[in-house]
């Protein structure tokens, strides 16, 4: 998308998923200065795209057609008309990394209680008959074929 003649709903359903895609892909890292640094870069450029588009009016004017409350949150840049607002960068959580300890194996029925209870979110690449059988020793006497090796 170029140029001044670009409708304002046009230009934020094109912003948004670049937005998005962006702050979702930067979010696991230290990344909550640097969204609001990207979110007043995005300010400044759309304030100069909307002065660029009406060159005779004043600020106070734009400021009414693009930027409106929303929220209770001042300037932000929303069309009235088809009601789509620009996301803001800094609205996108921050989620850390869950260190699992070095000696972690999600195989060994060791620590299956580690998985389970300090990270409910872990998924298991197991099944959950097979963990069972695991837990009991049943599967790897049936699968394993270290014993079999081992007798040869």
């Amino acid at each position: 998308m170029q140029g001044k003649e670009s409708s304002q709903a046009l230009l934020i359903k094109q912003l948004n998923p670049v937005i998005s895609g962006w702050g979702n892909y930067h979010r696991h890292a230290v990344a909550k200065h640097t969204f609001k640094v990207l979110d007043n870069f995005i300010f400044g450029r759309l304030w100069s795209w909307a002065r660029r588009r009406h060159t005779r009016q004043s600020a106070s004017w734009i400021k009414k057609r693009y930027f409106h409350v929303v929220n209770k949150v001042q300037w932000t840049f929303c069309c009235k008309k088809s009601a789509v607002t620009l996301r803001k960068a800094q609205t996108i959580p921050i989620r850390r990394h869950i260190k699992i300890k070095g000696a972690a194996n999600p195989y060994d029925p060791m620590w299956f209680k580690y998985f389970e209870k300090d990270l409910a979110c872990f998924k298991s690449p197991l099944k959950p008959a097979t963990l069972e059988g695991l837990s009991t020793g049943a599967v790897c006497r049936e699968t394993c074929t270290y014993g079999s090796l081992g007798s040869q």
